[in-house]
């Protein structure tokens, strides 16, 4: 099945399972992978406060940012959203450098694109981590779902940076 149809089947499931195993099935094919992740933070409060018409439409735009950048249009990357708001982004390829660049502007993107609606101040805090895989992308194939809850659980400690994962630094 080519890269298209792929995706195709990952955003019709977007499903977390398949999702990752469809990164493991890359990291098989000798793809390197770097995986980006967003949270936004305090969405039970957001919801509380302003209400879930207004939590909906927060997660909806951040979806809206990534997808114009890693959804079916992008020919390197993927992402899916979970049940709780989180974002997990794959890169297939590409170096460090420019999958970390990639990962600053997107993330500076979110944050700086939301629109405001009504009174609703959207001015979001995003929990963020990248890690970069590299030629150790096989080696991690099996646990890259506890590698990413371990990394949403691990930025989401850290004070409004980006949690920098890699081998090089790590």
């Amino acid at each position: 099945m080519n890269f298209y149809f792929e995706r195709v089947v990952l955003f019709e499931q977007n499903n977390v399972n398949y999702f990752y195993k469809f990164a493991e099935g890359k990291v098989n094919h000798n793809k390197e992978i770097t995986l980006f992740t967003f949270n936004i933070r305090n969405m039970h409060m957001i919801n509380k406060i302003w209400g879930y018409e207004n939590g909906d439409f927060l997660v909806n735009e951040v979806e809206r940012v990534i997808d114009k950048v890693h959804g079916m249009d992008s020919d390197s990357s993927v992402y899916f959203k979970s049940y709780n708001a989180e974002f997990v982004v794959m890169i297939i390829g590409q170096d460090y450098s420019t999958n970390l660049e990639s990962f600053h502007n997107l993330l500076n993107t979110i944050v700086t694109s939301i629109p405001k609606r009504g009174e609703f101040n959207s001015d979001i805090k995003i929990s963020s981590a990248f890690i970069f895989f590299g030629d150790k992308s096989l080696e991690y194939r099996h646990h890259l779902k506890q590698i990413v809850f371990q990394a949403i659980a691990e930025s989401k400690t850290s004070e409004n940076k980006p949690l920098i994962c890699d081998q090089e630094k790590n």
